[in-house]
């Protein structure tokens, strides 16, 4: 990289330079852009009464940049509050994008942005994008009519099929906009969504944003209407549903308000309810001036049926989950909680060769969990009606929340069980073994996760288990 040219301070400041880079490597900063590119530009100007001149000119930009053909070329003028821009062009492979225009009294800047391969424009990217824009008007009221196209894009493995992006009015504060983004065939990790709508309508003063989903599955939505005075943006979050065969229908019956800025955000409760009884609740804060946020999250009343999978369809579940989450922490990192749940009339109904039922009830089933200062402890107890239980509680220190932590985190615990009927366990061997007799027992728990290492002792009295398709019994 060379730079030459002159600089002069008298009478008034004024410069002159030529820059002339090759071998230029942008993964030397950025791991995913390497390249191989020359560049010349010149730039001039000055400073007088009037304001500022200056010029800069790139006659030629080439070379390679992730693989891809590099060209470009422009150049730009300003003279005091004038800004021209006769050409600005960027290309990679055959991806083009084009901006021009002028900014004096008024305003009249277009872009056009044409790539039949994303990958030429960023890593990881596929797809079609076609976009057009146009800002014209006054400086204090400029006026935006912007479009843009894709087919079959993705990121990363997660985009649409087909993309529109509008947006249409006044970029001013006052002024109004009207904005819309339509998406088919969207996946986004293991969603997939057949349509996509976001709307967006108003001004800074007033705004109002309305998102619907559909999927084979769903379908989901919200209203979010709002304001932004100075700092401060505050708004209201209403009409949240979520609709499956599989999950019922999910609704908002009350506006929840929000509000968000550089030193606070926050938003009150918002619940989603499904019938008189049953509610999803959650509400947050973040203070800005030491990164710290809280949550609360409520389970009230859910039907036990609606967390089972197709696998256990089978076995009717019946009873009612109630559960409390409160979470505290600073940027990415959790510092404290607490959870505890229990469920109400909790039964299943366990299918029997002879086409009976064998039906299972519990008289209790709790669970406390707790997390501070890099400690989780946890307590489980259930007991059936036949008077069986199970209970264990346990603790990891040094405990922090990632995946590859939680299996080698040391851990120490006991169980304690008496089973007075092992019959219910047949369901764990998909109906291909059935058990009966009883089982006793307690065990100390050490080691981690991953490796658990059990100390104790066991008793089975009257066990049997039969084994119908090699007609043994043992």
């Amino acid at each position: 990289l060379s730079v030459k040219g002159n600089l002069a301070w008298n009478p008034a400041l004024s410069w002159q330079a030529e820059v002339n880079g090759s071998h230029l490597n942008p993964s030397l900063f950025l791991a995913d852009w390497p390249g191989d590119f020359t560049v010349n530009l010149t730039t001039s100007g000055h400073i007088d009464p009037h304001g500022l001149a200056a010029s800069l000119q790139v006659p030629a930009l080439q070379g390679t940049l992730r693989g891809f053909p590099l060209a470009g070329n422009g150049e730009l003028h300003l003279q005091g509050n004038q800004l021209h821009i006769p050409q600005l062009v960027l290309k990679s492979g055959n991806s083009a994008l084009r901006i021009s225009g002028q900014a004096a009294e008024t305003i009249d800047f277009s872009l056009q942005l044409e790539s039949n391969n994303l990958a030429e424009l960023w890593p990881g990217a596929r797809g079609k994008v076609i976009a057009h824009g146009r800002v014209t008007g006054k400086p204090d009221k400029p006026q935006l009519d912007f479009k843009c196209t894709g087919n079959n894009i993705a990121v990363d493995g997660d985009g649409a099929q087909k993309l529109t992006i509008e947006a249409n009015g006044s970029l001013a504060r006052d002024g109004v906009l009207d904005a819309s983004v339509r998406a088919e065939r969207v996946q986004l990790g293991h969603i997939n969504m057949n349509l996509s709508r976001l709307q967006l309508k108003g001004s800074l003063h007033d705004h109002r944003l309305e998102f619907e989903g559909q999927s084979s599955e769903f379908t989901t939505g919200f209203i979010l209407q709002g304001n932004f005075n100075d700092t401060l943006w505050q708004g209201t979050l209403s009409q949240s549903h979520f609709t499956s065969d599989r999950l019922g229908d999910w609704r908002q019956r009350q506006h929840t308000p929000l509000t968000l800025s550089r030193e606070r955000a926050e938003i009150k409760s918002v619940c989603l309810t499904s019938s008189a009884t049953s509610a999803l609740c959650m509400n947050g804060s973040w203070q800005g001036s030491d990164s710290t946020w809280q949550m609360h999250g409520a389970v009230n009343s859910l039907p036990l049926n609606l967390l089972q999978t197709v696998s256990t369809h089978n076995w009717p579940l019946e009873g009612r989950l109630n559960a409390d989450i409160d979470l505290t922490g600073q940027q990415s990192r959790i510092l404290s909680g607490k959870l505890s749940s229990n469920s109400n009339g909790m039964s299943l109904h366990i299918p029997l060769a002879d086409g009976g039922t064998h039906q299972v009830i519990w008289r209790k089933n709790t669970l406390l969990a707790t997390y501070a200062e890099n400690r989780l402890q946890a307590v489980l107890d259930n007991e059936l009606s036949d008077n069986s239980m199970v209970h264990a509680d346990w603790a990891l220190a040094n405990f922090q929340f990632s995946a590859d932590n939680i299996l080698s985190t040391p851990m120490n615990g006991s169980i304690q069980f008496r089973i007075h009927d092992l019959s219910p366990l047949t369901v764990l061997t998909d109906q291909k073994i059935y058990l009966s007799g009883a089982l006793h027992g307690q065990f100390t728990v050490n080691g981690t996760p991953g490796s658990p290492l059990l100390n104790g002792q066991m008793e089975l009295v009257n066990g049997q288990a039969e084994i119908p398709p090699l007609g043994i019994t043992l």
